[in-house]
């Protein structure tokens, strides 16, 4: 005689949950984020993108996707610059970063704008770390 399968309540609201967290894929491109703003607001995004430019006069940094659509960071609070000092040492221009920012919103043309929080060259990741 076979025997019923009883899955407790608990559980099954941790696998719908685990379920719904793996739905919401990163987004690839930054016209994702310009079309679902509101769901982007105010959280961390980490995006793989392009270094375009980095200017120290101005203190800028500025990245693209796949698409060539460029997202521009302000790099002239003292805080970010002291964040961001070792990874503003080596850059290489279209050279695959991984790019964490925080979305603010969207400038009157349609832009994103955002916080960068971090970023680090694609290759470092790819790389197998030392026991």
């Amino acid at each position: 005689m076979k025997r019923p399968i009883c899955i407790s309540l608990p559980l099954l609201a941790a696998v719908l949950i685990c379920r719904a967290l793996m739905a919401q894929e990163a987004p690839g491109e930054l016209n994702q984020i310009v079309g679902d703003v509101d769901n982007y607001r105010d959280k961390n995004v980490r995006m793989t993108l392009r270094l375009k430019r980095y200017d120290p006069l101005f203190e800028k940094i500025s990245f693209y996707d796949s698409r060539n659509h460029d997202i521009e960071f302000d790099l002239s609070d003292r805080l970010v610059k002291r964040r961001l000092r070792d990874s503003l040492l080596d850059l290489h221009e279209g050279l695959r970063y991984e790019v964490t920012f925080t979305v603010r919103g969207l400038s009157p043309l349609g832009f994103v704008i955002g916080d960068i929080v971090e970023f680090r060259p694609l290759l470092l990741k790819l790389l197998p770390e030392a026991p």
